[in-house]
Formats: structure tokens, C-alpha cells, sequence
């Protein structure tokens, strides 16, 4: 289940962003579809913030993949060689 501040990563167009908040999609008088609201990343410092909505379905927890630590499989010293 996605909730408000997972950070997610639309299927098909490969954005990504920060739920900020739930909608809904009309599709008959009766039938209605959730959608996320998500606030993209802003590349300027303007005080107005992108933003996406699509349905549930099309989105997907997303995790950065960063290296926090790594260790060389053998001895620093044994590279002076």
C-alpha cells in the first residue's frame, strides 16, 4: 500500500516524486478510480511546485540506489606492489 510521503516512480514514464495526496478519477456516474497526487522534484527555486496525478496502478514504490559503503576484496597495502 503507497501512503502520503513514500516516494514512488510512474511504470510508464519513469518520473518520480513524493505522494502528497489522493484523488479520484470520474469514470461512470457511479464508478470512480483512485489516483495519487505527486509532487515532482523542482530544478529551480521557484516557490510554484510540479506536480503529477495519475491512477493507483500506475505508480510503484521507488528507492534511490545510492552506495553508502564498499570494501575492496583484498588489502589497500597490497596495491603498492
Amino acid at each position: 500500500m503507497l501512503t502520503i510521503g513514500d516516494r514512488v516512480r510512474h511504470k510508464s514514464t519513469g518520473i518520480t516524486g513524493t505522494i502528497i495526496g489522493y484523488g479520484y478519477r470520474k469514470i461512470s456516474e457511479s464508478y470512480y478510480l483512485t489516483t495519487l497526487k505527486v509532487e515532482l522534484p523542482a530544478y529551480s527555486y521557484s516557490p510554484i511546485k510540479p506536480m503529477a496525478e495519475d491512477l493507483f496502478d500506475r505508480w510503484q514504490i521507488w528507492h534511490e540506489r545510492k552506495v553508502l559503503a564498499c570494501s575492496l576484496p583484498f588489502p589497500v597495502n597490497s596495491l603498492a606492489n
